[in-house]
């Protein structure tokens, strides 16, 4: 087996995308690998043009979304990050953290995106519109 470098730092999270065509990584580097399964050698970086000063804020958590094209990733500048599995496109930026987003997961209903920061607040995304329904606070 082949030994590929495709991050950088070290990887924080590692998902299999919801049709199981890609396995996603998101490295402290701050970006997105996607290995296609079904073309072990085509590998998707996806990174980001993020408003941090940081060109390179690290990726932490991912949540793989209802559509089995998009991730969702948290992000060390504050930011939750929608990107396109396909594309590497950067489909949305949800903001309501005010430190760094360790995590994102889906409800089990798939109608909710909900993030936890280091300041110490819990988002609550809708995942029809991407409005914050709910901001939750120590």
């Amino acid at each position: 087996m082949d030994r590929l470098k495709i991050h950088s730092s070290e990887v924080s999270d590692l998902k299999f995308s919801r049709d199981n065509k890609y396995l996603v990584s998101s490295g402290r580097d701050g970006t997105l690998t996607a290995r296609d399964l079904q073309k072990p050698n085509l590998i998707r970086t996806i990174g980001t043009s993020s408003k941090s000063a940081d060109p390179s804020p690290a990726f932490f958590g991912m949540a793989m979304l209802p559509d089995p094209e998009l991730v969702a990733v948290s992000s060390q500048d504050g930011s939750v990050l929608i990107f396109s599995l396909e594309t590497g496109e950067l489909k949305r930026e949800l903001n309501g953290h005010h430190d760094a987003v360790e995590q994102v997961v889906v409800s089990t209903d798939q109608k909710w995106l909900v993030s936890v920061s280091r300041d110490r607040t819990i988002c609550c995304w809708n995942l029809t519109d991407y409005s914050m329904g709910n901001r939750i606070y120590p």
